[in-house]
């Protein structure tokens, strides 16, 4: 099966200690036929200096590429998260680097001032306002830089929800929609993201009821990513994923 995994972390994420080379090697033996590293540019983020050494990354990633040639082909990403505060270094980011990076993830990672990756962060306020301001922020994303090849994990917020029964996907209806339009209509692809699996969910980002949305409204543009930041989650759980991804009959970039 034909399989490419656009959504991988090396040591060159700062929340990443894989060697680039054990990521390219762990896909090979998974099957892939393509994969993309996605290093993390965050600016300002509240907990952690997510930069990138960027030459330093270029220079092992066309070292990698050549060495692999025939076995796999590795393309250079970026991982932008965009939130107000940081919208302008992002977009000179992009204009800095467009030549040579061939493949952008908009994705949403800090609002209301926090990441939900610290897992206090469902405490600071009431879980529904949590849930509105996350799609709220992706809508600044998607609306705010176009420019994206596809926007990542689009329910990445429920990964760290600590109740049971997660959100109501009706309940946000009017906001995914209004992101969902917004995608389509720039003509830009949605991540199914299987990070959601290793935080003990059944099903990728965004879940599938929000795919079915996605090809109500028209979309039919997909790219797929396993958000691996260690060797051993590369291209985790795609034979099913893209089993549902052909059964579907949506187009993966």
């Amino acid at each position: 099966m034909f399989m490419k995994d656009f959504h991988m972390h090396s040591c060159f994420s700062a929340d990443s200690e894989a060697p680039m080379e054990d990521m390219i090697q762990a896909a090979i033996a998974a099957g892939l036929s393509e994969i993309c590293f996605t290093e993390h540019i965050d600016f300002h983020h509240p907990d952690m200096e997510f930069l990138v050494d960027m030459p330093a990354y270029r220079k092992a990633l066309e070292s990698y590429r050549s060495q692999y040639a025939g076995q796999i082909r590795i393309h250079a990403g970026i991982e932008l998260g965009i939130e107000p505060n940081n919208l302008e270094d992002s977009l000179a980011f992009y204009r800095q680097y467009r030549s040579v990076i061939s493949f952008w993830i908009g994705s949403c990672h800090v609002f209301d001032g926090g990441d939900p990756y610290d897992r206090d962060f469902f405490s600071h306020m009431p879980t529904d306002k949590v849930y509105r301001d996350y799609f709220e922020g992706v809508l600044y994303v998607v609306e705010k830089f176009p420019f994206a090849d596809t926007y990542g994990h689009l329910d990445y917020v429920m990964r760290f929800d600590p109740s049971f029964e997660k959100y109501d996907i009706q309940k946000y209806s009017s906001q995914i929609d209004a992101i969902l339009s917004a995608i389509i209509h720039q003509g830009r692809a949605l991540e199914l993201n299987t990070g959601s699996y290793r935080n003990g969910l059944n099903h990728p980002h965004p879940n599938w009821p929000i795919i079915h949305r996605y090809q109500a409204l028209g979309g039919r543009k997909i790219t797929t990513g396993s958000d691996a930041h260690t060797p051993k989650d590369v291209a985790s759980h795609f034979p099913e994923l893209y089993q549902a991804i052909h059964s579907l009959g949506l187009q993966i970039l």
